[in-house]
């Protein structure tokens, strides 16, 4: 008997008349043209079928790559636009809160020292939301709503020179603000002023260095919540 095989090759082999039989009960007959012709198909549709099959898996395995990159590039956008905000606006607020305790015989400080903590209001009120959509599972958010009350208040102590009791809810908010960030960053890498800077803010007009201390002081808290954002994950969906 000659075998035709698929790569072309014939080769003759010997068979029994028992083999012959069984060949003729299992194999597959291609005496007609529409046997051969549907046989000769499924040999090519066979490695088509295949090739359809790995491109059907790529084309899957490629979106949820491009998924999976358009989401990571927007986290990274969505955390450097908040990174820089923070950063900006609270270097601008120091500045210009420091400029305002700096003008001790100008009419106009408390205006100056109020603009400030209002532009801070202000930005702050535009990224909170933003913590709350984004980060609500993640720790970064309750410590950023300290963070922007603490810088708050800093700025707003130049403006309760008749209000005792005032300052000093101020004063004990701040505190309490400085030393949790103490636990987490250390103690503060800028020797005060004065012995005892707290008992320094009791009085109507703090001395502008022992002000200047404590900004420096607060923002060292902007570090801390620009590291928790760049290791946060926040929900895109």
């Amino acid at each position: 008997m000659e075998c035709l095989f698929e790569t072309g090759e014939r080769r003759e082999a010997k068979i029994t008349a028992a083999e012959a039989d069984a060949l003729l009960e299992h194999g597959v007959n291609i005496t007609v043209w529409r046997d051969r012709a549907w046989r000769a198909m499924r040999r090519s549709v066979k490695p088509l079928g295949k090739w359809l099959a790995v491109a059907v898996i790529g084309g899957l395995l490629g979106a949820q790559i491009s998924d999976h990159y358009a989401d990571r590039q927007r986290e990274l956008e969505l955390e450097a636009s908040l990174i820089t905000q923070i950063s900006s606006g609270a270097i601008k607020l120091f500045q210009d809160a420091q400029e305002a305790s700096r003008a001790t015989a100008n009419p106009r400080q408390l205006e100056q020292r109020e603009k400030a903590a209002d532009a801070w209001v202000l930005l702050a009120g535009s990224i909170t939301p933003v913590f709350r959509a984004y980060f609500a599972a993640e720790d970064v958010g309750a410590h950023w709503e300290d963070y922007q009350s603490a810088m708050y208040d800093w700025a707003a102590l130049g403006c309760c020179q008749d209000e005792p009791r005032r300052r000093a809810e101020l004063v004990a908010g701040i505190r309490n603000y400085v030393s949790e960030l103490s636990e987490h960053i250390g103690p503060p890498t800028r020797k005060p002023p004065v012995a005892d800077p707290w008992s320094a803010f009791e009085r109507a007009d703090p001395p502008p260095e022992v002000y200047k201390w404590l900004g420096f002081t607060l923002l060292r808290g902007r570090g801390r919540i620009l590291d928790e954002l760049k290791a946060a994950s926040p929900d895109l969906d």
